[in-house]
């Protein structure tokens, strides 16, 4: 009979299975758990067990260090109630639908709030379990992505402020390009109607030399063709104010054909000099994006195109931008060139970060990635195919909205609208910019009383005194006390004048302007305005 020592434990054999003792299965047990709960506790992410209400039965360690909270104040709690605002029916409904799909994992970016106030982005993966039978839950491995995303949005913004560097030099062209029209055809009417030096045109008449005779036609082409070209400087100055602005997270129906437009005039210089551009765009419904990071992808298409083409023959190239809707409510925008293609060997990492087939110190290889990133974000693909001497086509398709697009505040009102006031109003324009002081002044005060304040202060001053207005028209960006904080007093001192404010701006080029243009329920002009928008929101005010 064999002989065991002390430290052997005991084995039977029965039914031709091996059994172990009691003691050595339960030390078995207590080493696995020991295991589990290192592995759990230790793991950099959260780990957590949900039932299928998606109410927190477990949470690890982890949230402590991440969230500031232990897992003693989790348990119990439903985890959408613990996400933002903007989060919470979301992550609801993506636990419902967890529910209904065994064992599919499903993947979701949830902003949470720590216990000290700080907000942080965790990337959820739940899977359902609740099938098997040892666990009856959903296994939800939360890992905190804030850096990662503050990182990305970083990258987004410095590419896209390296794509406008690229191109400033053909931004400049296309800006000096109308304002030789503008100062071109000024000079020339100043000159024919004899204002430009009047001690000359006097000395003239008295020696009796007619001055030059001008028509009412030849004044009104020189104005137009002025105000033609100011037009386009307007639209290119917009544009440049879209794809620079930092905001990444703000989504809305957005307007195809008119960002394509945007996008064009921005990489024009670029484009033109490479291929003609020719356009088919059906009517599609708008698309549910960010503005300026769609811009972003689309002025990176475009540039890349015309960069696969050599310079010189741009006749004998092409550049078609297309864009349709798909039965599944989705929208395409294609941009194909007739370049050199991409080899077939490197098209699978085109989308791969810092990878590049252009020359040292030319590209960084951040663009396509980004454009991938962006596009994924907004819940939409992006493809490519191409072959080599043939061209490439990218091709990006995006969820579209059923929601219209949102006409900008500073629109142009159509000359219907544009009817006199029923009654004249007193108007106080707050602006530290002289010549639009006077632009305003000579616009409205025809209709009505005009006083002007070239600061924030001044025009409190008048207002703690007692004056009252119909319309307050406030600069946002000003020395000293901002149209912000001018509105703010005016918001606690008279609020029934605040009201009555209606910001003018050249652009917010700070974080807290934009956000409070963006929330403000006052009207908005952007600078340069049209004089008939302007005369249309005072009206409406004064009425």
């Amino acid at each position: 009979m064999p002989t065991y020592s002390p430290k052997q434990p005991a084995l039977s054999r029965r039914a031709g299975r091996l059994r172990l003792p009691a003691k050595v299965t339960e030390a078995a047990l207590q080493a696995s758990d020991i295991r589990f709960h290192a592995l759990v506790e230790n793991n950099a992410d959260i780990i957590a067990l949900l039932d299928q209400e998606g109410t927190i039965l477990y949470v690890s360690q982890a949230v402590t260090r991440m969230l500031g909270k232990p897992p003693s104040a989790w348990i119990g709690e439903r985890l959408a109630d613990h996400a933002t605002d903007d989060d919470r029916e979301a992550l609801a409904a993506l636990i419902a639908a967890c529910g209904t799909s065994p064992d599919v994992p499903v993947r979701h970016e949830l902003r949470m709030r720590a216990a000290d106030g700080s907000e942080h982005t965790l990337e959820l993966v739940l899977t359902n379990r609740l099938d098997h039978a040892a666990l009856g839950v959903i296994v939800c491995n939360a890992g905190d992505v804030t850096h990662q995303k503050e990182m990305q949005a970083r990258l987004q913004l410095s590419d896209r402020m390296a794509s406008i560097g690229t191109l400033a030099a053909g931004v400049a062209h296309e800006i000096n390009n109308p304002l030789a029209v503008i100062i071109g055809n000024l000079d020339l009417l100043t000159s024919k109607l004899g204002l430009g030096r009047p001690e000359v045109a006097i000395a003239a008449t008295a020696a009796g030399h007619q001055a030059d005779i001008v028509s009412r036609e030849t004044i009104g082409e020189i104005l137009q063709d002025a105000s033609e070209a100011a037009e386009r400087v307007r639209l290119i100055v917009r544009d440049l104010k879209l794809f620079s602005r930092a905001e990444a997270e703000t989504r809305g129906p957005v307007e195809i054909e008119r960002l394509i437009d945007s996008s064009l005039r921005m990489a024009w210089n670029e484009v033109r000099h490479h291929a003609r551009v020719v356009k088919d765009l059906q009517p599609v419904p708008p698309v549910l994006a960010n503005e300026a990071r769609l811009g972003q992808v689309f002025v990176n298409l475009l540039v890349n195109a015309a960069q696969s083409i050599p310079d010189g023959h741009a006749d004998e190239n092409e550049i078609r931008i297309a864009c349709w809707a798909n039965p599944d409510g989705t929208v395409t925008v294609e941009i194909r060139d007739s370049g050199k293609g991409i080899a077939p060997d490197v098209l699978p990492r085109i989308f791969d970060p810092f990878f590049t087939t252009k020359a040292v110190g030319v590209g960084t290889g951040l663009g396509l990635a980004i454009c991938h990133s962006i596009v994924v974000e907004l819940g939409g693909t992006i493809t490519v195919s191409s072959k080599p001497n043939l061209g490439t086509a990218f091709r990006v398709t995006l969820p579209a909205t059923t929601a219209l697009a949102a006409i900008p505040r500073a629109a142009t009102p159509s000359a219907a609208t544009d009817r006199g006031p029923r009654r004249r109003g007193r108007v106080l324009v707050v602006d530290d910019e002289p010549m639009i002081q006077s632009f305003v002044s000579r616009t409205l005060r025809d209709r009505h009383d005009v006083t002007v304040d070239d600061s924030a202060d001044d025009a409190l001053a008048r207002l703690r005194g007692g004056a009252r207005f119909d319309a307050i028209l406030c600069d946002v960006m000003m020395p000293q006390t901002s149209g912000i904080d001018f509105y703010g007093a005016v918001a606690t001192m008279a609020p029934d004048q605040a009201a009555r404010v209606v910001f003018i701006s050249a652009g917010a080029f700070t974080a807290e302007a934009q956000q409070f243009l963006e929330n403000t329920p006052q009207p908005l002009i952007d600078k340069p305005f049209d004089p008939r928008r302007l005369r249309m929101v005072v009206d409406q005010m004064v009425r």
